[in-house]
């Protein structure tokens, strides 16, 4: 799916630009600035893996519909 790669992309490059700001923001040098960034980047990317795993899974397995003796069955069971 192109489109998950390319949304994984825009959400690292945010975190990376976003971490970047702020730790210049607090006074660290371009070194660690950029290699703190590029780790948080670096886990955006796994956590968009992670969320395309399960919304792929999630989509691919609908949730199985019940049938009426299925029905007839629990009430028996109950009582009802």
């Amino acid at each position: 799916m192109s489109n998950w790669r390319q949304l994984s992309v825009r959400v690292a490059a945010m975190v990376f630009l976003g971490m970047a700001v702020l730790g210049s923001l607090c006074g660290l040098g371009p070194y660690p600035c950029g290699m703190r960034a590029l780790g948080g980047a670096g886990v955006a990317l796994a956590v968009m893996a992670v969320l395309r795993r399960m919304a792929e899974a999630i989509l691919s397995n609908p949730a199985p519909q019940r049938t009426g003796a299925e029905d007839r069955a629990d009430d028996d069971e109950h009582g009802r």
